[in-house]
């Protein structure tokens, strides 16, 4: 189970520290060890939930359970340290109002600038899938929309298959590299191989999206996978020397406003 659970009582005091992730697997485990405490007279409750980098509304229903109780037993629960994401999560179901949370920023908690995620499969189009759906998983980590989770998951797919086709012979035992790294407000993504190189500004050129004065007969059947990922990302770089790597950037909506916002201002 990925979850940490640390309670410590003295004097009427109850301090914890909680971590990992809280979903309908882990929430039983997390209520059973708070269960002990709820029925306290006067208990004072201070839990530290810093390293909790995922919860969904099972694990909201638990520290609404255990705030019930202490309250109706005259005492108080405080949550302290909760990330920006999970601090949103409590405001936006008007439980920020309620009970008494006190963010990461408050408390002064140094969180790491980024969580790196890296992977690395056969160069065989059947790993194209198990790469789409981790950069998907990752990307609902860092909060993105369900469409720009699509539009993540079209750009690495699009990514991953131009190095399973294009990289390495057809007897070449190849592989691909995918690394992500997960910032608060955005996520980069790295696809790289050791096979085969190509000039990505010539390329870039030749390819591009369909005009409606093309006659059908002539519409090109490929070429518009790295023209997806530059419409779909909002940054992409490519190196291309002992193979290829591509570096694309997502922000996550409304971030990448406000910057652009503040740059036009200044």
């Amino acid at each position: 189970m990925n979850i940490q659970v640390d309670l410590t009582e003295s004097n009427n005091v109850l301090e914890g520290f909680i971590g990992g992730e809280i979903d309908a697997h882990t929430a039983p485990v997390l209520r059973g060890k708070l269960e002990t405490y709820q029925n306290h007279q006067g208990l004072k409750a201070e839990l530290d939930l810093s390293d909790v980098n995922y919860m969904d509304s099972t694990g909201l229903g638990v520290f609404v359970a255990f705030y019930k109780s202490i309250n109706s037993n005259g005492g108080h629960v405080k949550l302290k340290g909760l990330s920006a994401r999970l601090k949103r999560l409590f405001d936006i179901t008007g439980l920020g109002d309620i009970m008494d949370i006190e963010s990461a920023e408050k408390v002064g908690t140094s969180m790491r600038p980024f969580d790196y995620v890296e992977m690395r499969v056969p160069a065989k189009s059947q790993y194209v899938g198990v790469a789409r759906l981790t950069i998907s998983g990752l990307a609902s980590r860092v909060g993105f929309s369900f469409d720009d989770i699509e539009d993540l998951k079209i750009a690495a797919s699009e990514a991953v298959t131009n190095a399973v086709q294009h990289a390495y012979a057809e007897d070449e035992q190849g592989e691909v590299v995918i690394g992500c790294a997960l910032y608060e407000d955005k996520i980069e993504i790295m696809v790289a191989d050791h096979g085969k190189s190509f000039n990505f500004e010539e390329t870039k050129a030749k390819v591009g999206p369909y005009h409606d004065q093309e006659e059908g007969a002539f519409l090109r059947e490929g070429g518009l996978g790295l023209y997806l990922i530059e419409t779909l990302m909002d940054e992409v770089k490519v190196h291309h020397q002992e193979g290829v790597t591509i570096f694309m950037t997502k922000h996550v909506e409304g971030e990448q406003v406000e910057k652009d916002v503040e740059t036009v201002s200044s």
